[in-house]
């Protein structure tokens, strides 16, 4: 069983559960299950194939979590980034791929 599968299981099942609340945001099933596949089609889309590693740096905010499921969609491995030990440089890096 991959990482994603158990995900899509509830997507199909209770889309509008709450998967997800973080602060003053929620987000159903549904919703999380759209913003996993465009992670998944946008690694894709950018090249990444079967165990080719992608790093992200990210807040830890419900996307960042959500990102491993878009990565597993994609045969890829996530490698989050610590954004403590970020370089200034990267600050708004990637955002484009993102969709942001």
């Amino acid at each position: 069983m991959r990482l994603h599968d158990h995900y899509d299981y509830h997507v199909r099942e209770s889309p509008g559960s709450e998967v997800a609340f973080f602060a003053d945001k929620s987000m159903d099933y549904e919703q999380a299950g759209r913003l996993v596949n465009r992670i998944a089609d946008t690694l894709i889309a950018s090249g990444f194939s079967t165990s080719d590693r992608v790093a992200f740096l990210s807040k830890n905010y419900v996307e960042a979590a959500l990102f491993f499921f878009g990565a597993s969609k994609a045969s890829a491995v996530p490698r989050p980034l610590k954004r403590v030990l970020r370089d200034p440089s990267w600050e708004g890096h990637g955002r484009r791929a993102a969709g942001s």
